[in-house]
């Protein structure tokens, strides 16, 4: 099984200091249309989301937790969105931190992919205020983080 979960339009909520004002992502549509296919290519059952809010990201995950994964030998996770050291975005500008999203598919939460390989492949572009500023061409800092356990493979591309 892999859920795909592409956020490219982005509103900030106005109602938290926290959320970030971010521009859409243009394009990243071909991007989840290129993994889907290359998902089904190897025969897994895909299912794509499109532009989730940081809660419904993680209620989503949590309610994949719930499901019966028997037939699956593996589950994988793609999330294109922003983001910085250890979150991305919800479409709404809220961080989400990327070890709450994994947890949901921890053994206690999802006893059907016990002993089965969870890997995450994280898109996250650098964040980009939808407000204008100058370019220095500085560089990115990029950090990954790291998932204890030794259940989940996380890959992360800045």
């Amino acid at each position: 099984m892999c859920l795909i979960i592409d956020n490219q339009t982005f509103q900030k909520d106005k109602t938290k200091a926290e959320a970030k004002e971010l521009k859409d992502r243009q394009g990243s549509d071909a991007d989840r249309d290129a993994l889907k296919a290359t998902f089904e290519e190897m025969l897994f059952e895909v299912r794509c989301l499109d532009n989730l809010p940081e809660k419904k990201m993680l209620r989503t995950l949590n309610k994949l937790a719930e499901e019966d994964h028997s037939k699956f030998d593996c589950f994988a996770c793609c999330i294109l969105s922003y983001g910085e050291p250890g979150v991305v975005f919800g479409s709404n500008g809220m961080p989400v931190k990327i070890l709450s999203l994994t947890s949901a598919l921890k053994k206690k939460n999802c006893p059907t992919l016990e002993g089965k390989p969870k890997v995450f492949f994280i898109h996250a572009c650098p964040v980009v205020q939808a407000e204008p500023e100058d370019d220095h061409g500085e560089d990115v800092d990029t950090a990954a983080t790291r998932i204890t356990g030794g259940e989940y493979g996380v890959m992360l591309e800045t």
